[in-house]
């Protein structure tokens, strides 16, 4: 048996290599139960590796299902008394370059459309206010952002029916980051746009960044309650300019407000990544957002949400990107008949 040492098996091979000068069947007979043993021990291991891989698949699995199903925390908004359609009017296109930005960025949307009072024009009465009585539609977007923010959405964008997302690919918080100080996206309520080049007020209500803080329904609610041009422009921008300069009693509020000095959005020329069109340049809206929708078919998105690139067929489609909202993966309910008065009495009464 001196020549034990010398044994060498292979437990991978069907057949054991025996090296051995005496005791040959002994010898063998052992080499082969090393073998068995060692092929258990490796399919053992082959096993455990196995389980851990399912493991791993099965984790992976779930991981990626709760992201997908998971709702998103921001939405962005619009709310007109204007009812979108397809031929040629303005909100309409600009609602379809926002639900692309919304889509493209994992966003929920909703449009909220102003039901309860009339439809004939931007300046209609189309809510009121329980003391103050009736106020022109730019008021009635307060309703619904208190509306949006009863959801539960951390972030809640409001954007007017005249400004669109330019950039489709830069984030509300790249935004933030780029324009404002860390306080901006961290501590503050509202976050809101220069007003510029004008002077007459300081912010631009046309686009609202809204945090689900605490404070920020109290804070909607005072600006809601202010007494001032109810019917006449500069409708609820001129409201919470009165609230922040005439307000001393609401200054634990105010100071949870931020105003972007250098987000300028005012104007059909691209200064930042949102383009507001005013009044002063309406014929610009079209040929701007007809371009603007142009552009945005280029950029990849999630299907549903692709337009197409001849200006002439985009305003002819519009119509029927609308109706397919309720379809479309870029989430949730994107059309709302909102009682504006009703929703004031309720959330900011």
């Amino acid at each position: 048996m001196e020549c034990l040492e010398e044994v060498v098996c292979f437990p991978m091979k069907k057949k054991a290599k025996v090296l051995l000068s005496n005791g040959k069947g002994l010898h063998k007979r052992r080499c082969k139960l090393e073998g068995t043993t060692e092929a258990m021990r490796s399919k053992g291991r082959y096993i455990i590796l196995l389980l851990g891989l399912l493991i791993l698949l099965h984790s992976w699995a779930f991981s990626y299902l709760y992201v997908s199903l998971k709702p998103s925390d921001t939405i962005i908004i619009m709310a007109d008394n204007r009812p979108p359609q397809g031929n040629r009017n303005y909100w309409s296109l600009a609602l379809a370059l926002n639900l692309r930005y919304a889509c493209h960025q994992g966003y929920d949307f909703t449009y909220y459309l102003l039901v309860g009072g009339s439809t004939d024009s931007k300046l209609a009465q189309s809510c009121s206010h329980a003391r103050l009585g009736t106020r022109s539609s730019p008021w009635c977007k307060l309703p619904a952002i208190a509306h949006a923010l009863s959801r539960g959405y951390k972030t809640v964008v409001f954007i007017d029916s005249d400004a669109f997302f330019s950039a489709q690919t830069v984030s509300v918080d790249s935004i933030l980051r780029k324009y404002g100080k860390a306080f901006d996206y961290t501590n503050a309520t509202l976050v809101l746009p220069s007003n510029q080049p004008w002077k007459d007020y300081h912010a631009n209500t046309g686009l609202q960044i809204w945090k689900n803080r605490p404070h920020a329904m109290t804070l909607l609610k005072a600006w809601w309650d202010v007494d001032t041009h109810a019917k006449r422009h500069a409708f609820e921008q001129s409201g919470l300019e009165k609230l922040l300069i005439e307000s001393p009693t609401h200054l634990s509020l105010i100071s949870t407000v931020r105003v972007l000095d250098k987000m300028r959005i005012l104007g059909a020329k691209a200064y930042s990544e949102v383009i507001h069109i005013g009044s002063n340049q309406n014929r610009l809206r079209l040929p701007t957002m007809l371009t603007a929708l142009q552009q945005a078919a280029e950029v990849q998105c999630a299907d549903g949400c692709i337009l197409p690139r001849a200006q002439e067929s985009i305003a002819n489609e519009v119509v029927q990107l609308v109706n397919k909202m309720q379809n479309m993966e870029c989430q949730g309910k994107t059309l709302i008949r909102l009682d504006a008065t009703h929703v004031a009495s309720q959330l900011l009464g």
